[in-house]
């Protein structure tokens, strides 16, 4: 994964560039991640596209989903669109953070068939500045991180995500949900590319008007066949074999390395 900008994400970015420079074996998740380290001059015999495992985790979860946990997913009204936020990036603290709010503040209160459900990171620079603007907006819940499955089942059940994470983005599009990825670049242009997500950065205007249109633009019916034709397609970050080929190809290289 790259982003082309060692500070963005950060530390992420230094890291994965560092710890590729000392791998044996480098497993890309996508083409394009391949294409990255050969420019960076890693051997090609190093490198084995696997998809992402997070896809891997992903529909294993869906396998067994169940009724969530959260006393406040449960409570959610069924005949309400949905939007799932995230926003935790070291990056997005401070205004950013403050315009994302407001974005979601106006966004609320120009639709009133919308809730929001906000899982806040435990970081104070995050969750102070969501309480002071969201604490008390009708129709936006606010919440402790939640367990994966929960997580995931707050994803199925959306309309629309918006997020500053680079995780969700893989797992938004095996999805097909409609997502506003509020980061300045992506390290998952693949996403970009395949049609569910939108590089919208930390512009409050821009948040808006992107969530307006999607809201406005697609009926529940209309998007509950686009998901169904996305989730279907194979997805850019994987099938979800992605565990399986690692564990393989591992063994036969610690298998031939002892040899």
């Amino acid at each position: 994964l790259r982003s082309g900008d060692i500070h963005l994400p950060f530390p992420e970015e230094l890291n994965r560039v560092v710890v590729d420079r000392i791998s044996d074996i480098l497993f890309a998740p996508t083409q394009r991640a391949r294409k990255n380290l050969l420019n960076e001059g890693v051997s090609d015999k190093k490198i084995v596209v696997t998809g992402n495992t997070v896809i891997d985790a992903l529909k294993m979860t869906l396998q067994k989903l169940k009724e969530p946990s959260e006393e406040k997913l449960r409570a959610l009204p069924e005949d309400v669109r949905l939007i799932l936020v995230t926003a935790h990036r070291r990056e997005s603290w401070g205004d950013p953070l403050l315009n994302i709010c407001e974005a979601i503040d106006e966004i609320v209160t120009r639709h009133n068939d919308v809730w929001v459900i906000f899982p806040m990171h435990k970081n104070p620079n995050v969750r102070i500045t969501v309480q002071n603007i969201l604490g008390k907006k009708t129709r936006v819940i606010l919440c402790d991180p939640l367990g994966y499955p929960d997580f995931i089942w707050a994803m199925q059940r959306s309309d629309l995500i918006l997020t500053d994470s680079g995780g969700i983005q893989e797992e938004a599009t095996a999805l097909g949900k409609p997502t506003l990825v509020m980061r300045d670049v992506t390290e998952r242009p693949e996403a970009l590319e395949y049609g569910n997500a939108f590089l919208v950065g930390t512009s409050k205007i821009r948040i808006i008007e992107m969530s307006n249109q999607i809201l406005s633009e697609i009926s529940k019916k209309e998007y509950e066949e686009t998901k169904k034709e996305l989730f279907n397609a194979t997805t850019p970050f994987g099938s979800g074999e992605a565990s399986r080929t690692i564990v393989l190809v591992t063994e036969e290289y610690l298998n031939n390395k002892l040899v």
